[in-house]
């Protein structure tokens, strides 16, 4: 049949798509003065064409799918030739037949003017296998009418680029770990979840404030390497450098990158590793004794850093123990905690030292560093304050002189200035003599004492003076 000429086809040439020359879908189209083509819709084509000279072939077609696509294919011809003339259909490519798609009809295949119809079905698995190709060729199966290719027009090769959608997840076995710089080696498991018949690698790289060589030594290759129906699991050595510089917490984070190839990875995870440093710095009271008196009001403890500046703030509590002195001695006028922040090397503490109107013995305070759950070594962890007291007792008789018959009685009253916390032991002599050891408690603010004054019996002596003196048992008492 010949066509008219149709100038939607007179830029026709080898090489040139098959879409491009169909002008409606249908109907003939213009090829040459001998040579028409029926467009057909909605199809990939493989073409038979046969000439007036009874060639045949099958025009290229470069066809992209997706697993799981049925792919409609239809054989027809161009002009009708002889019924004898037969074809079959070879497969070929990575793709394999059956396995990972199945064509409905290859076998001897006697064309006619109506077009044949073929389907192929790609198989939809759970596998990972890349970009795969399906290469169908047309292949004439007898020769008696000495048929032979028309290279010039069409080719007898239909390739098909099937596109694989299933994806690998690349992940670590635990999102966070946390290991103590004296640990040794950290076991890194890093695990392949899904199915493939490709090699896949992901490379590792790190970041976080551990330093690579300082902090850690990688002991693997930094490509992790995951084979089909083979490793599914990779476990990588760390090293941890267990070094003597206080460093605080550090962080390491290892994270998975480049997948090679580059489309079968759609998850890949990371890990970050905390080491804790197991080198601690040493900490003490600056005096193990301090001392202070009512009248300074105040007195100031300072606990010092004997390694030097702290990496991260230290938090110190400090405890009153057994201690002379009470609450109505002293107040710490911050919580009894201090705080070395970070980069110092010293913080200090301030207890407020209470005035109180009654005279004391010299008190003390005990106070010590907590030593749990501190990252921190306590060495001087001990220290007394000595609260001095300002006030004095003034002690004496109630009277500057008494009178009394010889051989009387004599009652005096001895009594103290101020108030104080201790008993007081005094002694009165007369003339020098001996005459008792008398005490005020300390709750008391006078005692009585009583001396009986001797009877010589001598008749008319004048009147006669004696001197009482009053002495401290404790002669450095206030």
């Amino acid at each position: 049949v010949l066509c008219s000429r149709n100038a939607d086809c007179t830029e026709f040439y080898v090489g040139t798509s098959f879409s491009s020359c169909c002008s409606t879908e249908g109907v003939y189209t213009y090829i040459s003065d001998s040579r028409c083509l029926l467009c057909y819709g909605g199809f990939s084509y493989l073409h038979a064409v046969y000439l007036d000279d009874r060639q045949s072939a099958l025009p290229q077609a470069d066809i992209a799918a997706t697993e799981g696509d049925n792919i409609a294919l239809k054989i027809y011809l161009v002009q009708n030739g002889p019924s004898n003339i037969d074809y079959l259909i070879t497969t070929g490519g990575t793709a394999i037949e059956l396995v990972d798609y199945i064509i409905s009809n290859t076998s001897v295949l006697e064309l006619t003017s109506q077009p044949l119809s073929v389907n192929v079905q790609t198989v939809d698995d759970d596998v990972y296998e890349g970009t795969e190709t399906i290469i169908l060729t047309l292949v004439q199966t007898n020769s008696s009418n000495n048929v032979t290719y028309d290279s010039g027009l069409t080719s007898d090769t239909a390739f098909i680029t099937l596109e694989d959608n299933d994806k690998l997840t690349v992940k670590f076995g635990k999102t966070i770990l946390t290991v103590s710089e004296d640990v040794g080696e950290v076991i890194v498991t890093v695990s392949m979840i899904g199915n493939t018949n490709v090699p896949i690698t992901v490379d590792v790289v790190f970041s976080g404030i551990a330093n690579e060589a300082e902090d850690f030594v990688w002991g693997d290759s930094r490509t992790l390497r995951f084979g089909p129906g083979g490793t599914r699991e990779s476990n990588a050595i760390l090293q941890v450098v267990d070094d003597t510089v206080i460093e605080g917490q550090e962080t390491l984070t290892i994270s998975l990158t480049n997948p090679q190839p580059p489309d079968a990875v759609a998850l890949l995870g990371s890990t970050t590793i905390i080491i804790t440093n197991d080198d601690f710095p040493h900490i003490g009271f600056e005096q193990a004794r301090y001392t202070t008196s009512e009248a300074e009001g105040s007195v100031t403890i300072c606990i010092s850093v004997l390694t030097g500046p702290v990496i991260e703030s230290l938090t110190i509590t400090v405890h009153v123990g057994s201690s002379s002195a009470t609450d109505n001695d002293f107040q710490f006028e911050n919580p009894p905690i201090i705080e070395i922040p970070s980069g110092a090397s010293r913080a200090c503490l301030v207890i407020a030292i209470l005035s109180s109107p009654v005279v004391e013995h010299d008190e003390e305070i005990h106070c010590s560093i907590d030593d749990n759950n501190i990252m921190a070594v306590v060495e001087d962890a001990i220290t007394t304050v000595v609260i001095q007291h300002d006030g004095v007792v003034t002690l004496g008789f109630e009277d500057e002189s008494y009178t009394v018959s010889e051989g009387g009685l004599l009652e005096l009253g001895v009594s103290k200035s101020l108030r104080c916390d201790f008993d007081i032991h005094f002694r009165v002599r007369a003339d020098g003599l001996l005459y008792e050891d008398w005490v005020i408690q300390a709750a008391a603010k006078r005692t009585m004492i009583s001396v009986t004054l001797p009877n010589d019996e001598v008749a008319l002596e004048p009147d006669e003076i004696h001197v009482l003196t009053l002495s401290l048992l404790v002669p450095d008492l206030q």
